[in-house]
């Protein structure tokens, strides 16, 4: 171990102290531990230049910033852009700064030293596979946002912070039903496939599976849930299937494996999650339900069957943090009526959560979205960019969030923020089949 302490703010008592601390501690662990010649610590405390720093970036198998309160860190950053030959691993602190963009890092919480220790041993027995993956991202993030992308940014910024705030309304790059260009489609899918780290999200009805009046006997595309099962085994790609079905009933119609993570509810319910991936993230304590919320629930829930025995047709489903109105098999007007009288009272409720559908209606007492699952899915999974495909309502929370790198394709019409448009449940499998076919080519 090469402990690189570089010398500052030599005057100050405290850093004094520590450099005491720390140079005893080094030489308590050499005496006990390092044969004659060969120290276990070797301790640096001079300046050294650029060059023999990166190649001592360079040499290192692994390289610890586990500050336990700190800035940006950029020294976590000059490693990354010092491997080119995309080995090695970077142990960061959750606590740096930099540990908000360098998501594919090891991230460590350093007060916890038996954390720590298990992410240093599991660092140096990592497969240079996996190291070339987590590398690839790191410096495609390094890379992309350098400092005068910053400087760009933040003087933009500034510039816009002297204008008059303006409405913000829902950007619309489609309208109508016309699907885009094949060639179109194609070429965006063969960028966002050359990206290192990846994250494909798709909603279920409507766009896996088509939809039919009974819920129940919904028939998933078998060749799309493959396609996605085998894309989630490839290096480098995350996958999930968000859905406003709740957990248990999604889980029953697809049957995947653990690689792809499963998201019901519209967010409130997510499943088993790959061992890779950085559950830390997924922070389910904004979804716990107080006593308080159970008891709106219930009083939601006996409100709309209420309204459902009204209309003949229309049924309520319950979730653990929700109440859906259902008005597809509703009689006549009922549809129609129904749901005015769900909007009608949804008026009265400005705590709750309010998501119209596709003939559906989302009453969620906990706030949850798709744009909030996926937007968390992808900092959970380190991905560089994501795509995602929803043909409804509730998956424009997704699309207006879309970033550069980012794809979005609408399943089926309607004006959408999404910026391509396939047809239906048989577009989506030729997407999928294309995905695994340009990522496959890459490993």
């Amino acid at each position: 171990m090469i402990q690189v302490a570089t010398p500052s703010r030599e005057r100050v008592e405290a850093y004094r102290q520590l450099r005491d601390e720390v140079e005893l501690t080094v030489g308590r662990i050499n005496g006990e531990h390092a044969p004659i010649g060969r120290p276990a610590v070797s301790y640096q405390h001079h300046s050294f230049n650029r060059r023999d720093m990166t190649a001592l970036f360079m040499a290192a198998d692994v390289v610890l910033v586990t500050a336990l309160r700190d800035g940006m860190n950029l020294v976590a950053k000059e490693y990354v852009a010092s491997r080119p030959d995309l080995h090695g691993v970077l142990v960061l602190s959750e606590f740096a700064g930099a540990a908000d963009e360098l998501r594919a890092a090891v991230l460590v919480n350093p007060h916890d030293i038996d954390e720590l220790k298990s992410a240093i041993l599991r660092s140096l027995a990592m497969p240079a596979e996996e190291q070339e993956e987590a590398m690839r991202s790191l410096r495609h993030q390094v890379m992309e946002h350098d400092v005068q992308t910053w400087a760009h940014n933040f003087l933009q910024q500034l510039e816009e912070s002297g204008t008059p705030e303006q409405v913000v309304t829902p950007t619309v790059h489609l309208t109508g039903d016309t699907p885009s260009e094949a060639g179109a489609v194609d070429a965006a899918l063969t960028q966002f496939s050359e990206v290192p780290r990846l994250l494909i999200a798709s909603d279920f009805d409507g766009v896996i599976a088509p939809i039919v009046a009974d819920r129940d006997a919904v028939q998933p595309d078998a060749p799309a849930l493959g396609a996605l099962r085998e894309l989630s085994e490839l290096p480098g790609v995350a996958v999930a299937l968000v859905s406003g079905r709740a957990l248990a009933d999604l889980d029953s119609h697809t049957r995947m494996p653990s690689s792809v993570v499963l998201v019901g509810s519209h967010g409130a319910e997510v499943g088993a999650l790959p061992p890779w991936m950085q559950s830390e993230v997924l922070d389910k304590s904004a979804l716990a339900m107080s006593p308080e919320k159970e008891e709106l629930l219930a009083s939601i829930t006996t409100t709309l069957r209420r309204i459902a025995r009204a209309h003949p047709g229309t049924e309520v489903e319950t979730k653990p943090t929700a109440a859906v109105l259902h008005t597809r098999n509703a009689k006549g007007r009922g549809s129609i009526n129904a749901t005015d009288s769900a909007l009608e009272y949804a008026m009265t409720l400005p705590d709750v959560t309010v998501t119209p559908g596709k003939e559906v209606i989302e009453f969620a007492v906990v706030p949850t979205s798709k744009g909030v699952a996926v937007d968390t899915l992808a900092r959970a999974s380190a991905a560089d960019a994501w795509l995602y495909l929803g043909d409804d309502v509730t998956d424009e929370s997704v699309f207006a969030q879309l970033g550069e790198s980012d794809l979005g394709i609408k399943v089926g019409g309607g004006d959408t923020a999404a910026r391509l448009r396939i047809a239906d449940t048989e577009a989506v499998r030729g997407v999928l089949k294309r995905l695994l076919e340009l990522r496959g080519e890459k490993n």
